[in-house]
């Protein structure tokens, strides 16, 4: 069938926000609490990629510019110092666009561009292209200032708003931006308690360890950490695959088996949700069903496209020692409290805990919990546990433990009394 119901593009907005409702509903509140920042934390969106992190952070946002706030958003570019730069070009831009709270802070904002840019005007566009590659950071006092400022005009217009920040992917920030970030935050909150700013931004599990590298010494007093689940219950699956299609063709019907072998398929995860019913919608024949056979044949294909062009590349990718990681916790069922993962390896938490850590900022693993670890994505498991054997016997470089030798070392773990995999 043609004209297909399902989001499955990288950070696309899913037709159905399912599972998700909770965590916007708190979302909302706590950001419409905004008069009281010097009584709230900031709120960062945490768990591994394809979960749902970016459409629910952008849900939230459309829903509060309806409701009169300004919206500032920045998307994180690795290695690069943006922060300030950005703000006075969207600041620019909104100016000149006659966006009044902005305009009517435009006071502050300049004391920025004079001392970053050493220009007088944040809309002196001529001048600013000159000066834009080497911005010096200002005192994050005279940035709290500003977005203040944004704030309280804003709040002018319509009471109960203010100025809502967004970062998509926190975790790659340059650590200088981060350690102004956290600043800037803190000066809101010590200088502006009242100030309706609030900030909501997305990261990957390895965010904490980032910012207490960029200095940030005590993160989890800026942020409240709302993590976001790797996978949808079967019930939500139902209603992902389900109600997009009704809603959009009522004479439409997923056959029960067909939606079950796409929840198998998918293990839950949100990505492959959206991916694998897309294809499956457009490979069936209709007009008024979509036939478990439809669904099998459809996901067979779906599921080599996504091993060929996300899987197999990113495995490829992985150091011997990594990819030894990855296949204990494959062997694990593909979740498992870190000393174990470590201890079928044969090793010892503290000789595996490089591995892991890398593994974590890149996003192949992710920490549900603390000392808790597990596959980003479902299809990781088999796949892992189908090419490791290869990877192992080939290894020129270092001696890996091999899957069989790894049940072994989990059995003699469990045997010993040690934590179990809680699989």
């Amino acid at each position: 069938m043609r004209n297909s119901v399902y989001a499955p593009g990288p950070g696309a907005r899913p037709p159905l926000l399912v599972g998700r409702g909770d965590a916007l509903g708190d979302l909302l509140a706590d950001v419409l609490d905004i008069g009281e920042r010097g009584r709230r934390q900031d709120i960062l969106l945490i768990g591994p990629r394809g979960v749902g992190k970016t459409v629910l952070m952008a849900e939230a946002a459309e829903s509060l510019q309806r409701q009169g706030f300004e919206h500032l958003s920045v998307q994180a570019v690795g290695g690069q110092v943006w922060l300030v730069r950005t703000l006075m070009q969207r600041a620019a831009a909104l100016i000149d666009a006659g966006n009044r709270p902005w305009k009517r802070a435009k006071k502050a904002l300049d004391r920025i561009a004079s001392v970053s840019f050493g220009i007088a005007s944040v809309t002196a566009t001529v001048e600013w292209r000159a000066a834009e590659n080497a911005p010096t950071p200002p005192d994050p006092s005279l940035l709290a200032d500003a977005l203040a400022a944004v704030a309280r005009e804003a709040a002018k217009e319509k009471p109960r708003t203010g100025l809502l920040l967004t970062i998509d992917e926190l975790q790659a920030v340059h650590r200088d931006d981060l350690a102004l970030l956290s600043a800037v935050l803190h000066r809101l909150t010590v200088e502006h308690a009242s100030a309706p700013v609030a900030l909501i931004a997305t990261g990957l599990t390895s965010t904490w360890a980032v910012l207490r590298e960029a200095g940030v010494t005590h993160p989890d007093r800026l942020f409240r950490q709302v993590i976001i689940p790797a996978a949808l219950t079967i019930d939500e699956v139902w209603e992902a695959v389900v109600e997009p299609a009704y809603r959009h063709t009522p004479s439409v019907r997923w056959d029960p088996e067909a939606v079950e072998l796409l929840a198998r398929a998918s293990g839950g995860y949100p990505a492959h949700v959206q991916i694998f019913a897309d294809r499956v919608w457009r490979a069936a024949a209709g007009p008024e069903r979509i036939t478990a056979k439809e669904s099998a044949e459809a996901l067979q294909a779906a599921e080599a496209e996504v091993l060929d062009s996300a899987v197999a590349p990113r495995w490829a990718s992985l150091s011997d020692r990594q990819k030894e990681y990855v296949a204990a916790l494959a062997v694990n069922g593909g979740t498992a409290v870190s000393s174990v993962v470590a201890a079928t390896c044969g090793r010892t938490s503290s000789e595996v805990s490089d591995v892991r850590d890398s593994l974590l900022r890149a996003g192949d693993i992710w920490a549900p919990r603390y000392g808790r670890t597990a596959l980003t994505v479902p299809a990781w498991r088999d796949f892992v546990l189908e090419h490791y054997p290869d990877e192992q016997r080939d290894s020129t470089r270092v001696r890996l433990v091999s899957l069989e030798q790894m049940a072994v070392y989990r059995e003699q773990r469990r045997s010993s009394g040690g934590s179990q995999s809680g699989v």
